[in-house]
């Protein structure tokens, strides 16, 4: 789809899952990832904790997501990196992203 046809299809969702009203939404932008999943070398687990202190001195950025976070997550701890996100910037909360999936375990079950 073109960038405005994006943009279109974002508001109407917001407005139809009331997470904003019509009137409320300024405007949009597309940022299109040439990389779905974060790309992996040998070394890049020794890189995290330099990213991650260089992060850490903002108060309001979040790295959220598969790339965002570089690390491998399923869809629901994507969306839940970045909910936990906003409700550390927008309500005070003060949770720690980076405890999301650290467990390993996927949490859906399979019936027979």
């Amino acid at each position: 789809m073109p960038d405005h046809e994006l943009v279109n299809l974002a508001r109407h969702e917001l407005v139809r899952i009331g997470l904003a009203k019509h009137k409320e939404i300024l405007d949009g932008c597309v940022v299109r990832m040439p990389k779905a999943y974060p790309t992996y070398d040998p070394d890049y687990e020794a890189a995290m904790p330099t990213i991650r202190a260089a992060l850490a001195q903002f108060k309001n950025v979040y790295p959220v997501g598969r790339n965002g976070m570089h690390k491998y997550n399923n869809q629901d701890h994507a969306m839940m990196t970045a909910k936990l996100s906003v409700e550390n910037l927008c309500d005070g909360a003060h949770h720690d992203i980076w405890e999301v999936n650290v467990d390993r375990v996927y949490h859906e079950e399979v019936e027979k």
